[in-house]
């Protein structure tokens, strides 16, 4: 997907194909987490993957919730 030459590249409809088989093999959870980049302070990091910890608690309760008495 990354050729320099756009002739070489999948198109559109190949391209979401491969990127949705790569999808499967992505767990719900780091689905929902953020996206860190490798620069990140650990002090930053350890804030923000709380931040993400609570966000991620939320949406798995809301889920349940929902799955459980939304019927």
């Amino acid at each position: 997907m990354t050729h320099v030459d756009p002739e070489q590249r999948p198109k559109a409809e190949e391209a979401l194909g491969e990127w949705l088989k790569m999808r499967e093999t992505v767990s719900t959870v780091n689905k929902e987490w953020r996206p860190r980049p490798r620069t990140e302070h650990p002090l930053e990091t350890a804030v923000l993957d709380a931040m993400s910890l609570y966000s991620v608690s939320v949406y798995f309760a809301r889920a349940a919730y929902e799955g459980l008495f939304r019927r």
